[in-house]
């Protein structure tokens, strides 16, 4: 499913109007109709408004995967135990760590979505 169908399909789950979704987001009604109709892309910012509002990921909203959460299988060892490395720095780090792989991804996606339209 797309995002702009994703979008719709969840505010409609959560019995918002646009304008609900609108506020709740501090945006313009006229936002979330371009949205829902895709005449326009959300950029980094806006996806993670979306994924925090709804409760559900950047890919789940992106209609990268089925599940709202899911657990991911990593066969590449070292960046298994990179990845595993984390759990032990200081949380401020771990949100750092957190927000480069966002963005870097969320990044490539968005950069996959404009090349598809």
């Amino acid at each position: 499913m797309s995002f702009n169908n994703k979008i719709k399909e969840l505010r409609k789950k959560n019995n918002w109007t646009q304008e609900d979704l609108a506020k709740k987001m501090n945006l313009q009604n006229t936002h979330i109709c371009r949205y829902e109709t895709g005449n326009i892309k959300p950029g980094l910012d806006i996806l993670k408004k979306f994924a925090k509002i709804f409760n559900v990921s950047i890919d789940y909203i992106l209609g990268e995967e089925n599940e709202k959460n899911r657990t991911i299988k990593i066969d590449n060892e070292e960046l298994y135990q990179t990845l595993k490395d984390v759990e032990y720095l200081p949380d401020k780090d771990k949100e750092t760590v957190r927000n480069v792989i966002e963005g870097l991804s969320i990044k490539n996606k968005i950069k996959n979505m404009s090349q598809t339209i």
